[in-house]
């Protein structure tokens, strides 16, 4: 309850005059008091009814409403609400009141100095009561969230007290032979590990108390089978029901290396298509580029991209296009040789590394491609436009660099399908002239186009600022969203927005490398506006869907320093039919610090239609509450190296729990950035962070569809 909020009295008093006056008094002292007067049972029961009531003030004799009746109703009303007796001279049913315990004080009726203090003192109670209830429940939700997350968490996760079980959760149990918790509780955490280990178990157990953090043992453990596994164990002080126990997460290094082996081949692997994907085909190449020198080291790189397939997507559909590219493959994989790497590089597009080291034999197998693909598809009535492929031929004699060797095949793809597509272009540093299907050569009047076509493309690959404004003249970005999920117990859907640059095959440039050059930081304006629009419009959709969604969007120092970008925000807001309550705008603290007048504009103008404000990259700069004292921050995120090896340092946790308990001093919300194991999220939970943000839960995507209510 807040300082300055309205005192609900209730006084149980015949007199009216001497009602007005103990108001009166109330008021004068300060006290914003909203009194009701009642003299009887009946109207005592209809006042508790109507409202609720801070204090309750009794001045009635038993002619009226008898003391033990007039406690009794208030009880039953509420447990908690303080009840205090005025009297005359003598205390009426004096037993009753020194035997009650409940009521609260005795005080003369006339002693109007007293009842002040008492009204304060009992209000200042209450006040305390109430906070003390609020945080039992949030206290309560959040062990409650905590306990699923960790019931749900795919880690062996068990308490033990002085060495024996007290807890586990399903992954833990199915660990050790799908036991049941009733099997675990009271059992020693010994039966858990191979004989062989004991005595060297017992004696880390018994130096665990001297040891503060997180501790690990290598062990072999065995199930209730008796089968044994390699294991790691983490050590780690927690409570349960407010008492003192041992948190244990164990993994199975067995099934850890074979997952890491799956894991390995599965990151090398196109889901879709079952080719290399372009990280292996990416180190092949590095290996191949290590003999380009050498008089046996020469080979081919061919680029190959499907003609106008965005269109046929968006005619036939993405089952279509994902039928296309499964056919595509599989024509690739019976085309090229065992001594061959073929890979999907784009999203549309395929790299085979061929041996070949002349380029007759590149152009004689890009020939065979094109032919396959054709008759693959030719007349096929289900699409409107029969898919067809280009193919850029690089050779790496003369080759220094990987990029430029890539760039020159691709450079050459877009020749070719500039040139009408269903043909192949070789890389010429001399004249740049493509080849055609039936190994034709242009004629000397094409030479300039074909120079010319090939400098904007390299242009368009190199530079960074046409990177961006290819992106903002031809659509070529999306939007992705990752979930900021609550250890508090707060149940609102909070996204954070990125964005994503693509090329013009629809696939992903790495967009942080691109934006953090200089030359496209007034580029960044426009590149602003685009993401708050388009996320204002899916916020809009998701909220007439019935979700209540709050989106994360990131303003750059541009846009802070450009007087138009409120204006524009207004606009955005007003044409999408969208509050700005539905909004956080989240600024980088080192654009804050460096742009401090144009942003404390833009914040304030922010906050006057309701938008909330974050600081995202919190906590690097010399003193960083500094800012939180200037700006009406709703949000700080803090940097991502505050989850850095955080698990494991003492120091770092005490660091992290005294900025966050600065953060939250100026009733700001904390986030913290790039979670991604339990181990961390254990530590968060204890410090009090109130948000997370990471790839523990969910990667960014392009889908808004994270089950809050699961964690």
């Amino acid at each position: 309850m807040p300082a300055s909020a309205t005192i609900e009295l209730l006084i149980i008093d015949p007199s009216r005059d001497d009602t007005e006056l103990r108001i009166s008094t109330l008021r004068n002292a300060g006290l914003a008091v909203h009194a009701k007067r009642v003299d009887t049972a009946a109207a005592l029961v209809g006042a508790l009814d109507s409202r609720d009531f801070d204090i309750v003030l009794y001045a009635c004799g038993d002619e009226n409403i008898a003391l033990s009746d007039a406690y009794k109703i208030c009880e039953q009303a509420r447990q908690d609400l303080p009840f205090i007796v005025l009297h005359q001279d003598e205390v009426a049913n004096e037993e009753e009141v020194t035997t009650n315990e409940k009521i609260r004080d005795v005080i003369l009726k006339h002693d109007l100095q007293r009842i002040q203090r008492v009204v304060k003192r009992e209000l200042h109670d209450l006040r305390i009561r109430q906070q003390l209830k609020d945080l039992k429940r949030q206290l309560q939700e959040s062990e409650r969230r905590c306990a699923s997350l960790i019931e749900n968490s795919q880690n062996a996760i068990a308490y033990i007290h002085e060495g024996m079980h007290i807890g586990a959760n399903a992954a833990y149990l199915g660990m050790f032979g799908n036991l049941d918790v009733e099997d675990i509780e009271g059992l020693p955490i010994l039966n858990m590990v191979a004989p062989s280990d004991h005595k060297r178990f017992k004696a880390f157990l018994r130096r665990l108390p001297e040891k503060s953090g997180v501790s690990e043992l290598d062990v072999k453990c065995q199930s209730s089978s008796g089968n044994a596994f390699d294991a790691r164990m983490e050590f780690s002080n927690a409570s349960i029901d407010d008492e003192p126990c041992t948190q244990i997460i164990i993994r199975d290094q067995s099934r850890t290396n074979e997952l890491e082996e799956k894991i390995e081949i599965l990151s090398l692997q196109d889901s879709q298509t079952g080719l290399h994907n372009r990280s292996f085909f990416s180190k092949k190449l590095e290996q191949a580029a290590e003999h380009f020198q050498e008089p046996n080291g020469a080979c081919s790189l061919l680029y190959i991209s499907i003609d106008q397939f965005q269109a046929i997507q968006n005619t036939a559909g993405i089952a279509a296009g994902d039928a296309i590219l499964k056919t595509v493959a599989d024509i690739l994989s019976q085309t090229v040789g065992e001594d061959e790497v073929l890979a999907r590089f784009g999203e549309h597009s395929f790299t085979i590394l061929s041996q070949c080291s002349k380029k007759a034999e590149a152009e004689a197998i890009a020939g065979s491609i094109c032919k396959a693909l054709d008759r693959a598809f030719k007349g096929q009535s289900r699409y409107d436009i029969n898919p067809t492929c280009s193919i850029g031929i690089a050779c790496s004699e003369g080759e220094t660099s990987i990029q430029d060797f890539i760039d020159h095949a691709y450079f050459s793809c877009e020749i070719a399908r500039g040139n009408g597509g269903n043909q192949f272009a070789v890389y010429d540093p001399n004249a740049a002239l493509p080849g055609y299907e039936d190994g034709a050569s242009l004629d000397r009047g094409q030479e300039g186009s074909t120079a010319q076509k090939q400098e904007e493309v390299e242009e368009a690959v190199i530079d960074a600022r046409g990177v961006v404004k290819e992106a903002l003249a031809n659509g070529q970005m999306r939007l992705v969203y990752q979930p900021i999920v609550s250890l508090q117990g707060d149940s609102r859907e909070n996204y954070s927005v990125m964005v994503r640059l693509l090329d013009s095959h629809g696939g992903e440039i790495d967009a942080g490398t691109v934006f953090d050059k200089a030359e496209v930081s007034e580029l960044m304006v426009d590149v602003d506006r685009w993401v708050v629009k388009h996320a204002i419009r899916e916020l809009t959709r998701q909220r007439k869907e019935g979700r209540k969604i709050n989106l994360f969007v990131t303003i750059s120092s541009a846009s802070i320093v450009d007087p138009s970008t409120l204006l524009m925000v207004c606009d955005s807001l007003r044409e999408a039919q969208a509050k700005g309550a539905w909004l956080t705008f989240q600024i980088r603290e080192a654009d804050l610090r460096a742009h401090t007048q144009e942003a404390k504009n833009l914040v304030k103008g922010l906050k006057k239609i309701k938008c909330q404000i974050a600081v995202t990259h919190f906590g690097l700069a010399p003193k960083p509450e500094a800012i939180l004292k200037r700006l009406p921050i709703d949000f700080v995120k803090l940097d991502a190296s505050f989850l850095k090896d955080l698990a494991t340092q003492q120091k770092k946790q005490d660091d992290l729990a005294e900025i966050n308990a600065n953060i939250q001093d100026h009733g700001i919300k904390t986030i913290a950035t790039a979670v991604e194991d339990a181990n961390s999220l254990a530590v968060l939970w204890t410090v009090g962070i109130n948000c997370i943000q990471g790839y523990f839960f969910q990667e960014p995507s392009e889908t808004i569809a994270f089950d809050f209510g699961s964690t």
